[in-house]
């Protein structure tokens, strides 16, 4: 019985260091893809505030489409290529890097490229303060 209660926490702690090494990788990856979109891709969608005013809300609402495409496009991108960077304890207490959900979803580092994107955070502002009763205040 006690044999058996430290290979299941032997497991459980090898399976929890797996999830903190993806959440890093995804993290530290996640921040830099939005980086790379912004800067590269999504760059002719970053206006001014002056051309922001005069462009109507229905292309500001196509443009945050087109740039949650291409982020989703970048994050499935990035989840098959993070994917492939080996866990030094593979296979360690029985646990199988690749069955871990955090590893196979990537939904962590869709979630980071989404929140750490200028572009997409400005159109999303942009189009609720004018489709809102309560205007918008940025933060400074």
């Amino acid at each position: 019985m006690a044999n058996e209660f430290k290979i299941f926490s032997k497991f459980t702690f090898i399976k929890s260091l797996a999830i903190v090494y993806i959440t890093v990788i995804y993290a530290v990856g996640g921040v830099w893809l939005a980086a790379f979109a912004d800067r590269k891709i999504l760059r002719p969608y970053y206006h001014t505030k002056a051309e922001d005013e005069e462009i109507s809300t229905k292309k500001h609402f196509m443009e945050t489409i087109v740039s949650l495409a291409v982020l989703g496009v970048l994050t499935y991108i990035g989840r098959n290529v993070l994917q492939k960077i080996p866990f030094p304890l593979d296979g360690v207490a029985g646990v199988d890097y690749m069955r871990v959900p955090e590893v196979i979803t990537g939904g962590l580092l869709g979630w980071t490229v989404i929140i750490f994107s200028g572009v997409l955070d400005k159109k999303i502002k942009i189009i609720n303060e004018r489709l809102s009763d309560i205007p918008f205040k940025e933060q400074k």
